[in-house]
């Protein structure tokens, strides 16, 4: 066992289009260029070199957004007016990180197929209640090994019991 410290930076740059609103369904697509970056250091603050990890990748990405929305005050944030979104929304990313791109791994790196896949649904009686479930898949499938990396499934769902606009009942398992 061992500890360290570890940095992730992550930029994106991407356009998206959708032909709007059709059968109470927005569909979106979107193309885009990541960037990801993690530095790791021991308690020392000193480097680990054999985990630093560069990678860039282009990807695509197609989304489902049902028309479904209720106005919230004080869900998350405190004073704040929150759109919340109802009924199902499906997100699917994939990227393609070639071996050439990558740096880190002391030169031993794989060019790897990244994905993410994200699907929420969530119901309200307009009023007292609203009910939050996700389950999220994302990692890498490396091309040559035959294997995936960083793979991590999440699954959450939520309760808030709305008693009035000051007072809030919340719990979440995850």
């Amino acid at each position: 066992a061992d500890e360290y410290q570890n940095q992730h930076t992550k930029t994106d740059v991407f356009v998206g289009w959708s032909d709007g609103l059709e059968d109470g369904m927005t569909r979106r697509w979107s193309v885009g260029l990541t960037n990801e970056e993690e530095h790791f250091s021991d308690e020392n603050g000193l480097t680990i070199d054999t985990l630093e990890r560069q990678r860039t990748y282009p990807w695509v990405e197609r989304q489902w957004v049902e028309d479904d929305f209720t106005v919230l005050e004080n869900l998350y944030q405190l004073h704040r007016t929150e759109d919340i979104p109802l009924g199902l929304n499906l997100r699917t990313r994939l990227g393609y990180a070639a071996s050439e791109w990558e740096t880190g791994r002391n030169g031993d790196s794989l060019s790897e197929w990244v994905y993410q896949t994200e699907v929420s649904h969530a119901v309200s009686d307009g009023h007292h209640h609203l009910f939050q479930t996700m389950a999220l898949l994302n990692g890498a499938w490396q091309d040559g090994a035959n294997t995936g990396d960083n793979v991590l499934l999440t699954l959450k769902a939520e309760y808030h019991h709305l008693d009035d606009s000051r007072f809030r009942t919340y719990r979440d398992w995850e």
